[in-house]
């Protein structure tokens, strides 16, 4: 499917590196994971005890999304593969960025609030509405992510606090993704077709957009198969690492040698102080050095491990997994130890399994620096509600006894009732 014809992947033994990179990193990942797991042993953690009073994160939930919200949509609809705006409500195109990441944010405290039964008619309510909203904001902007974000959160939430996987959700979001794709591809391939500036501009002529989109739609044949490959593509990175281990290998491209790694540090300067501070994204930069589109403004991610391969071969491969492996094991050891989970604590796991795991796809300093932003805010905020009286240290429940599930069920019920009157 990619335009470049210098790079051929017939070469079965390029292909059988490509597998082995792929399983040499997950066996790296694993190795680090569990090494760490083991020497870090059975010690409780006191990160983020404190857990936020309901009235308090309502509120910070509903702020943090609609500013995020604004910012997408000043951001997003003016953005685009062609042209990036140097400022969004007069911020510099950076800061504006980020802000955009509040959205998530507020997100994840109204899945905490409403799967933990805290006024559940009020926060489902609203969460479903904000759901609705991203959903139609992600089809105009041609965003898969934004339409379907909140639904992927509330899955990973539903596991992390029930400890279960909603079937149901899947179900709802593979039989919507069905038509969605259909007329989302149908979509961007008209915006990409008229080269309009930006979302904006498509969404000014929708009506005669729409018309052809119906035209394009019905003339698909098998709409069923055609919507789940597209997913799957969505899904499966593993044909980014075929490209960078194939290209790398032929000599089609050179190894980096940390040129993106390095992309990581510099992401902290504000570009204020430094005006030509390299992008932080890679996909235009891979797109190009592997010839991969027509277009040379077309993002292609790397993935993760995509990146290290690109970087330093199999040496990164095993160095940058296993150092990821023994980070998503401290994570998880500080923030899912058996002590009462904290909405702070959810909302670490939340971002770190979202941006780092789901999105692995993305390149590793971007992915790892917006974690970061986002946990230095987490950390800001919880000493700000702490130093404010607005939240508390929660009751100690029995650690690996039988009855510590009831009992911390029988308090989480107390307090949720004694938080909703306030």
């Amino acid at each position: 499917a990619w335009g470049g014809g210098s790079l051929a992947m017939s070469d079965s033994n390029l292909l059988n590196l490509s597998d082995i990179v792929v399983i040499l990193g997950a066996l790296c990942f694993l190795t680090g994971y569990f090494l760490t797991q083991k020497g870090r042993g059975r010690k409780r953690s006191q990160a983020f005890l404190f857990e936020w009073r309901f009235s308090a994160t309502l509120k910070m939930a509903v702020l943090f999304w609609g500013i995020g919200f604004l910012f997408m949509l000043a951001y997003d609809t003016k953005a685009s593969i062609y042209y990036v705006p140097e400022y969004v409500y007069g911020l510099p195109t950076g800061v504006a960025s980020n802000l955009r990441m509040l959205a998530p944010l507020g997100a994840m405290m109204l899945i905490y609030l409403a799967i933990r039964d805290y006024s559940p008619k009020l926060v489902w309510t609203v969460l479903i509405t904000i759901m609705t909203v991203e959903f139609l904001f992600g089809f105009i902007v041609s965003s898969k992510e934004i339409s379907f974000r909140i639904s992927v959160l509330l899955l990973l939430a539903l596991f992390f606090i029930k400890g279960r996987v909603s079937y149901k959700i899947i179900g709802t979001m593979l039989l919507v993704s069905i038509p969605y794709l259909l007329f989302f591809n149908a979509y961007r391939m008209q915006i990409m077709e008229g080269k309009f500036a930006d979302p904006a501009a498509a969404f000014e002529q929708f009506d005669k957009n729409l018309d052809l989109i119906r035209k394009k739609a019905s003339q698909q044949e098998d709409v069923t198969g055609s919507s789940l490959d597209s997913l799957r593509q969505r899904i499966d990175g593993k044909v980014y690492i075929d490209i960078i281990v194939g290209g790398t290998s032929a000599g089609t491209a050179p190894l980096l040698y940390g040129e993106t790694l390095k992309l990581f540090f510099s992401s902290f300067i504000p570009r204020v102080l430094w005006p030509q501070k390299p992008n932080i994204s890679t996909g235009q930069m891979f797109n190009q050095a592997f010839n991969l589109s027509a277009s040379r403004y077309t993002f292609v991610p790397t993935t993760q491990l995509g990146d290290l391969y690109w970087n330093f071969a199999v040496p990164g491969v095993v160095v940058g997994m296993t150092l990821m492996g023994m980070l998503f094991a401290r994570l998880g050891g500080m923030m899912a130890d058996g002590a009462q989970l904290t909405l702070p604590r959810f909302i670490i796991m939340m971002l770190c399994t979202y941006f780092l795991a789901i999105r692995f796809e993305g390149n590793i300093a971007a992915q790892y620096s917006t974690v970061i932003r986002l946990v230095v805010l987490m950390w800001l905020v919880d000493r700000f509600l702490r130093f404010m009286g607005a939240s508390r240290r929660p009751v100690k429940t029995p650690a690996n006894s039988a009855t510590a599930a009831v009992i911390e069920n029988q308090v989480s019920a107390k307090v949720q009732s004694g938080l909703s009157r306030r």
